[in-house]
């Protein structure tokens, strides 16, 4: 009963691990562009934002508290600050970053789903891909559209702009998300970017093993608890 009791408990300990996001504090720095960028010019209506100058491209972020160098991509969602150097941020799950936003959340998603896939080593689509989210994450009139609405942006790289557009404007195309799922990192000290990062959501399959992994465990306890009570 007492080997049952513990293998139970270590699913649940699992499975909890596959859905929990972290809540601790870590301190991530800004270690270039992943995959380079296009330079660009944005502006917001409300809240309003005068044409700025920016780099457009995914970050490659270091945490080093407590994790000291596991670096990871990730994306900028707020246009209204600049990246820090070196700054602390909380993990929290895109809905909960977006909580009266799930349309956001969803089309984040689809958008990593489709694409992220093509920004490897492509400076031009690592640009399109950060303006495509600036634009779900910024816009709030109108279809997604680097040229018009509350958000715009323009860029000395043609094809970017274009790119970007051409995926907004196919982001429900197909319905499911199979790819990707959106956390954000929050920073936590002072006004800076929060990060957008995604992961690959596990397939069926990968459930399927984890459950028979968990009940050989459950097994394997169960029969040395057996042959302790026969020794």
């Amino acid at each position: 009963m007492n080997a049952k009791i513990k293998s139970t408990a270590f699913a649940v300990a699992v499975a909890g691990l596959f859905a929990a996001q972290s809540a601790a504090a870590d301190t991530l720095a800004f270690g270039g562009f992943s995959n380079g960028y296009v330079s660009a010019t944005i502006s917001s209506a409300t809240p309003l934002l005068n044409p700025r100058g920016v780099s457009a491209g995914g970050f490659s972020m270091i945490n080093t508290t407590p994790n000291p160098n596991v670096t990871f991509q990730a994306w900028c969602i707020d246009i209204f600050g600049w990246l820090a150097s070196s700054t602390v941020y909380t993990k929290v799950s895109g809905a909960s970053f977006y909580p009266t936003s799930p349309t956001k959340v969803a089309d984040l998603e689809k958008l990593a789903t489709r694409h992220l896939g093509e920004v490897t080593g492509n400076a031009t689509n690592s640009g399109a891909f950060q303006l495509a989210v600036w634009e779900i994450a910024n816009e709030t009139s109108g279809p997604y559209s680097l040229g018009s609405g509350n958000f715009k942006a323009t860029s000395t790289t043609a094809a970017a702009i274009t790119t970007a557009n051409n995926w907004l404007s196919a982001l429900n195309s197909a319905t499911t998300n199979t790819a990707q799922v959106l956390s954000v990192w929050k920073e936590t000290n002072y006004p800076t970017q929060d990060l957008a990062v995604f992961a690959p959501i596990p397939e069926p399959e990968t459930y399927a093993m984890m459950l028979a992994g968990l009940g050989l465990i459950g097994f394997v306890a169960r029969r040395r608890k057996q042959e302790q009570d026969y020794a």
